[in-house]
């Protein structure tokens, strides 16, 4: 009833603007709705003449005219395309549903002009499963400028409802701009009164007729604030509620595999030297014992000379480094080097005073010396003898000149291990490793076939496995919650040739990746895709899309083998990095 009662009106603006164009001298075409078989959902507007350069309102609205019932999926859209031709539109208002189950809080509203301009009403399933029955009918309230100049377009509508119609077009209504104003001429003197006819009968009261959907009146002005009432005293606070159990702890993920090693920071600067320790008393001297004899001093071994140096080659770029081998047997120690010579001594420094001499005594006569006997055993170590007092320290001499470093000794024992230092501080997370999140979404394709529009995105409206920030946004849009890269893989049967490619939206409109392009396959074949993408923006919106460029729709769609089962198309997203 809501669709005919919106065609009456149609209709009727169509009459009042011919006989309008009539008193002009100018005849145009009334404008209809074009229809074609194979429609499952038709569109209709009103009004369908607008003043050039004039503000209006359109209501653009599609109804159900299949006697067989259409089962909606949440995301299912209804578009209705706008060409620039006739105007521009500025914002969407209230919508109205007709339906047996359906209601307005089922749709929601958006206009968008790109890639071209367009109003989308899109389905949100928010219970049971709803369908759309036979004369099931929703409109939105367009605002909308008409073009400065004279012209005439058509307004269509596209969904996945009307499948491959058999001409190729969208069904549309074709409406008009034209260049005088809109409304009633100046009205004429009033006639003179008839006289009043004889009463009739008073006919049998008829059906009261479905509620017409008008259009919403501006919104009145906002009345003045009262005044804000006296705040209430405070309750008292509530006791603390007891402290819920702390739950499980989830199971740990796999390990990432390990990045690469980071560059190596630059080395921290060398700390302060500590102050020296006070230096402790100096234990007392023991007795010195008698001195053996000399043994005569070996020849000098001849002193080699010292090779050139030879020059240092230019240090190579550093490689990345290998895995390290296997350790090699330890290699037999070489020769020892000859010994550099010794460098010249350095002046000796003035000899200090000498302490105080004890008292001598008397000199023996000295007789001839003997023959040097043997050494004898070692007696054992008299007592310490008393210490002396230190002699003053005498001036320290200059320091002689530095001779040439000996050869290396060999590299003592290891030493026992320090004690363990301070654990550091923690560095930050590195990136995980492994798959970060992930997303399937398909679609089971028809013989029939889904016409997919130029600068228009594939629907996949039926959700597979997934986890993670890929989450979808309606049939055709899926949402990249996370900053990083993504592989992409599609594969979509097509019943005619053509081209696919990806597109990025990060708040301005979808913007198609050149580098995504992929195809033309042949009808009847399939077009496949696997791809990176990286975005740079939180929540970028990712489509799989009919070129805007391209020369025709695209229809999806496979004619299984006979008693074979439906054909799906696959979006597959994940999260590498």
């Amino acid at each position: 009833m809501m669709r005919q009662k919106v065609f009456r009106r149609s209709a009727m603006r169509g009459w009042l603007a011919v006989c309008l164009l009539a008193l002009t001298g100018v005849l145009l075409p009334v404008s209809h709705v074009h229809a074609q078989t194979g429609l499952n959902v038709e569109v209709s507007v009103a009004p369908v003449l607008f003043s050039a350069g004039q503000p209006s309102n359109v209501l653009s609205c599609f109804s159900s005219i299949d006697q067989i019932t259409q089962t909606l999926q949440d995301g299912d859209t209804f578009t209705f395309l706008f060409p620039t031709a006739i105007g521009t539109v500025t914002g969407t208002g209230v919508i109205d549903v007709a339906a047996n189950t359906l209601t307005a809080a089922n749709f929601t509203a958006a206009f968008t002009s790109t890639p071209s301009q367009r109003v989308i009403l899109t389905y949100h399933q928010t219970g049971p499963t709803q369908v759309l029955n036979f004369g099931d009918t929703a409109c939105v309230n367009v605002s909308f400028t008409a073009a400065a100049a004279v012209a005439s377009a058509n307004i269509s509508l596209s969904t996945r409802f009307n499948g491959k119609l058999s001409n190729g077009a969208l069904p549309f209504v074709t409406v008009d701009v034209v260049s005088f104003a809109l409304g009633g001429g100046a009205t004429g003197a009033a006639g003179a009164t008839g006289a009043t006819g004889a009463t009739g009968a008073t006919g049998a009261t008829g059906a009261t007729g479905a509620t017409g959907i008008g259009l919403t009146g501006a919104t009145g002005a906002t009345g003045a604030t009262g005044a804000t009432g006296a705040t209430g005293v405070t309750g008292p606070t509530g006791p603390t509620g007891v402290t819920g159990a702390t739950g499980a702890t989830g199971v740990t993920g796999p390990t990432g595999v390990t990045g690469p090693t980071g560059v190596t920071g630059p080395t921290g600067a060398t700390g302060a030297t500590g102050a020296t320790g006070v230096t402790g008393p100096t234990g007392a001297t023991g007795v010195t014992g008698p001195t053996g004899v000399t043994g005569p001093t070996g020849p000098t071994g001849a002193t080699g000379a010292t090779g050139a140096t030879g020059v240092t080659g230019a240090t190579g770029v550093t490689g990345p480094t290998g895995p390290t081998g296997a350790t090699g047997a330890t290699g037999a120690t070489g020769a020892t080097g000859a010994t550099g010579p010794t460098g010249p001594t350095g002046p000796t420094g003035p000899t200090g005073a000498t302490g105080a001499t004890g008292a001598t005594g008397a000199t023996g006569v000295t007789g001839p010396t003997g023959v040097t006997g043997p050494t004898g055993v070692t007696g054992a170590t008299g007592p310490t003898g008393v210490t002396g007092p230190t002699g003053a320290t005498g001036v320290t001499g200059p320091t002689g000149v530095t001779g040439p470093t000996g050869v290396t000794g060999a590299t003592g024992a290891t030493g026992p291990a320090g004690p363990t230092g301070a654990t550091g501080a923690t560095g930050s997370p590195g990136t995980a490793g492994g798959l970060v999140s992930f997303g399937d979404f398909f679609d089971l394709l028809t013989p029939s076939g889904e016409d997919v529009a130029q600068g228009f995105p594939v629907p996949f409206p039926q959700n597979g496995s997934s986890g993670g920030g890929i989450t979808r946004i309606d049939a055709a849009q899926f949402n990249l919650a996370n900053i990083g890269t993504y592989q992409v893989t599609f594969q979509v049967s097509v019943l005619n040739s053509g081209q696919l490619v990806i597109g990025l939206d990060t708040g301005a409109g979808a913007v198609e990746q050149a580098i995504t392009m992929v195809g033309p396959a042949p009808a009847n074949g399939q077009i496949v895709e696997v791809c990176l993408v990286t975005t740079t923006v939180a929540n970028t919106v990712l489509t799989v899309r009919n070129p805007a460029a391209a020369p025709t729709v695209l229809v999806i769609g496979k004619v299984p083998p006979v008693g074979g089962q439906p054909a799906s198309a696959h979006l597959v997203i994940t999260q590498i990095q």
